[in-house]
C-alpha cells in the first residue's frame, strides 16, 4: 500500500475511535472516512483517503456547516467555494521499524526485576488483529495493565489505565479536557501514553493499531528534547501492539522532532475549516 495512504487510514481509524469514545458513528468506503454528526474538537469530519475524490463527495457525507472541518490527505481538494479556509499545512510521515539511528527501537525502560524475566526468545511480533499476550507469569500491571504503578527509573513509560491517570496525562497536555474520554481506555486497538519522571508527567502520546502500522499522534514534552519522546513512544507502543511501520503527521519544529527521531517525511496534507460567520 502507499505509504501515504497508510497513514491516512490509520488516521481515519484513530478518528473512529475518537468518535466511537463519544458515541458518534462514523463511516468509511475507499474514498473518505466521514462522521454526519460534529466530531469532538480539533477532530476532522472527514478523512479523504484518494487524491481523485471530488469536494461534493466529501461533503455529501457530512454537516458541512461552520465548525466543519476536513483532513484533505492528498492536498488535492480546494473548498474554498463552500466557504472553507486552509487552516493546517503539514506533513505525513512514516518510520521504519528499526528506523532509529540512536537507539533502534530499544525496549520501553521497565523495573529491573521484570527485564531479568523477559527473555531473547519471548515471541516479537503478533497478529494485528488480535490483543498482544504475554506470559502468564509476567504481572497485569506491565505498562499499565493495573493501576497504581510507577517507573521506578529516571524517566519511564507506561500505558494510561485508569481514571486517575487519565486526568494527569490530559492535563500535562493541556487543552483536553473532556476529548479523551475514559471509554478509550478500554479500546484494544487505542494506547494513552505518558512518560513519567517520578509522579509527574512529563510526556505523552497517542498509539493507534490499523492494519498494517501503528500511529501516533497528540505527541508532547514538557522537558526535554521532544525526539526522545518519539522515541520512547514508538518503543512503548512496540510493547503493547508489536512492531510495525509508524506513521503520522506534523509540522513546524514538531516535523523537525519526528525526523530526529527516525521519521521520513511523506506527502503534504492539508486541514480546512469553515469558520463560524463573525458576531
Amino acid at each position: 500500500m502507499n505509504r501515504t495512504l497508510l497513514a491516512a487510514r490509520n488516521n481515519a481509524d484513530w478518528c473512529r475511535a475518537m468518535c466511537r469514545a463519544h458515541g458518534l458513528l462514523s463511516h468509511d468506503s475507499d474514498a473518505v472516512w466521514s462522521c454526519a454528526e460534529r466530531t469532538p474538537p480539533y477532530y476532522p469530519d472527514a478523512v479523504t483517503l484518494r487524491p481523485q475524490v471530488t469536494a461534493d463527495e466529501v461533503l455529501a457525507g457530512i454537516d458541512a456547516g461552520p465548525g466543519c472541518s476536513v483532513k484533505d490527505s492528498f492536498g488535492t481538494l480546494d473548498l474554498s467555494s463552500a466557504g472553507f479556509v486552509p487552516i493546517i499545512e503539514a506533513t505525513w510521515l512514516y518510520r521504519e521499524v528499526g528506523a532509529d539511528a540512536d537507539g533502534l527501537d530499544e525496549p520501553a525502560q521497565r523495573p529491573a526485576d521484570e527485564a531479568m524475566r523477559r527473555t531473547v526468545d519471548e515471541p516479537a511480533r503478533r497478529r494485528v488483529d488480535e490483543p498482544a499476550q504475554r506470559p502468564a507469569d509476567e504481572p497485569r500491571r506491565r505498562l499499565g495493565h493495573g493501576s497504581g504503578w510507577r517507573p521506578t527509573d529516571e524517566a519511564g513509560w507506561r500505558r494510561i489505565d485508569d481514571g486517575g491517570a487519565l486526568t494527569a496525562w490530559v492535563a500535562a497536555w493541556g487543552g483536553g479536557a473532556g476529548i479523551f474520554r475514559p471509554e478509550l481506555l478500554t479500546d484494544p486497538d487505542v494506547a494513552l501514553l505518558a512518560r513519567y519522571d517520578g509522579d509527574t508527567v512529563t510526556g505523552g502520546a497517542v498509539a493507534n493499531r490499523s492494519a498494517g502500522s501503528i500511529g501516533i499522534s497528540n505527541l508532547y514534552a514538557s522537558t526535554g528534547d521532544p525526539a526522545s519522546v518519539w522515541r520512547g513512544a514508538v518503543a512503548t507502543a512496540y510493547e503493547i501492539f508489536e512492531p510495525l511501520p509508524v506513521v503520522g503527521y506534523e509540522h513546524g519544529d514538531d516535523l523537525a522532532a519526528a525526523v530526529r527521531a527516525g521519521c521520513t517525511p511523506l506527502t503534504d496534507l492539508r486541514i480546512w475549516l469553515n469558520p463560524a460567520p463573525p458576531r
